[in-house]
């Protein structure tokens, strides 16, 4: 089987947002944060690697080649966006509107 072209194979990893990495950002807005900060918390937290990693990674593709190497990093990037997710999921949901008016109308009600 042919290898895909330099520029489709390496793509900047800023592009290849997906559903998960959509509903992370969705989740980071609803806690505040304006879409340009959600999209670079995303970045910070998924994508970026310490020098740690990118060695163990060059490494893993000196034994193992480089599909191995991007099927391991397409692992990765998969459990980080996971743990993320569930960590913000996980998360106590911030007060809404309604409960600012439901707690507004109790306290109406007690100071009456």
């Amino acid at each position: 089987m042919p290898l895909a072209p330099h520029n489709e194979r390496h793509r900047p990893l800023t592009k290849q947002f997906n559903n998960v990495d959509k509903a992370i950002i969705k989740l980071l807005q609803q806690q505040g944060l304006i879409k340009k900060e959600a999209e670079a918390r995303l970045k910070q937290e998924v994508y970026k690697l310490s020098a740690d990693e990118v060695a163990k990674i060059k490494n893993y593709a000196m034994h193992f080649g480089l599909r191995a190497q991007d099927t391991f990093i397409a692992e990765v990037l998969e459990l980080r966006r996971e743990a993320m997710y569930h960590r913000l999921t996980s998360q106590t949901p911030l007060l809404t509107p309604t409960t600012f008016a439901g707690a507004h109308s109790l306290d109406t009600m007690s100071t009456h």
